[in-house]
């Protein structure tokens, strides 16, 4: 059953999210609120190197817990290492992300590493999965892992031994997962834990129509009309819990990534945690009612600019 694990982005982020209208809080805030967290239970956060400040914030707020937080990051994008770098500056690159990651949390070793782009796996004629399994080799990182963005990479990853954790963007309009198989992938793959983001697609499931991406095709007045009306059948408490019970009762997948960027969000989330999942009918009930949305809407980067 999946948990909640504190996603970051919006603490490090200046407007990260496609409802977020309060903007990225105050350092001395994002501390508290992921302090809070751990105290009302949450012993995993998601972050990111790319993630600007998160990376600083995390590090500071995890200071009075000792090692029981599991973090897991991110390596940079590498956007300006170019594909016919040396291996050299394949190398140099690596470490200044993975290294950086390691001063601003305050580790000396990395719990659980990501590639942030699934093409990193084999791009560079294999140099950075090759210096990144060097460095956990040396202890500098625990696990490795990749954060994907659609079923084809997610299948590579998981028919690759070395992956041990996987990162989907996951929600109950988006069936392409278990289509593609990944589902049963993933309960053959019990070595790996696997992560959901995107469970409230950016926020846009349990928000108000009007902050809804303009995607052609897609009636958002309709479909919140008819998440409202099945949340109600089910007895959920909102929209927002009907989202997180359905991916909460998908086995194979052991954690949601939700972000937060007020205390009233946070308190909120913690309570729609304490919930049961939906059951086998209850799922089967979403399944029918919301057929899989197309790729325009599940795929925030295909997204109109606001």
């Amino acid at each position: 059953m999946g948990e909640f694990v504190l996603g970051t982005a919006q603490l490090g982020l200046p407007a990260y999210g496609q409802v977020n209208t309060i903007g990225r809080p105050e350092s001395a805030v994002a501390v508290q609120l992921i302090r809070t967290a751990i105290r009302h239970g949450v012993d995993c956060l998601d972050t990111a190197r790319a993630y600007e400040q998160a990376e600083k914030v995390v590090g500071e707020a995890i200071k009075p817990f000792g090692d029981r937080i599991e973090i897991v990051t991110k390596l940079s994008p590498l956007s300006d290492l170019p594909e016919e770098a040396t291996s050299g500056q394949v190398c140099a690159a690596v470490d200044a992300s993975v290294f950086r990651s390691c001063r601003e949390l305050g580790m000396a070793s990395l719990p659980v590493l990501l590639l942030h782009r699934w093409s990193h796996r084999t791009s560079h004629r294999g140099a950075v999965w090759q210096r990144l399994q060097e460095l956990k080799n040396e202890g500098v990182i625990g696990r490795l892992g990749a954060s994907v963005y659609s079923p084809e990479e997610a299948k590579a990853a998981l028919n690759d031994e070395s992956i041990q954790h996987l990162q989907i963007p996951f929600n109950l309009l988006d069936h392409r997962w278990a289509a593609a198989g990944i589902d049963r992938l993933g309960v053959q793959r019990a070595d790996v834990v696997i992560h959901a983001r995107s469970v409230l697609l950016q926020g846009i499931l349990a928000a108000k129509p009007e902050f809804w991406p303009k995607v052609a095709g897609v009636d958002a007045s309709d479909i919140v009309e008819r998440l409202d009306a099945l949340s109600r059948k089910l007895g959920r408490a909102s929209r927002a819990d009907l989202c997180l019970a359905f991916t909460r009762a998908q086995s194979w997948i052991h954690g949601l990534v939700v972000g937060v960027e007020s205390a009233a969000q946070l308190a909120d989330l913690l309570q729609l945690f304490q919930r049961q999942p939906l059951n086998a009918a209850e799922q089967e009930m979403v399944r029918r009612e919301f057929p899989s949305a197309p790729e325009t809407l599940l795929n925030p980067a295909l997204w109109p600019v606001k």
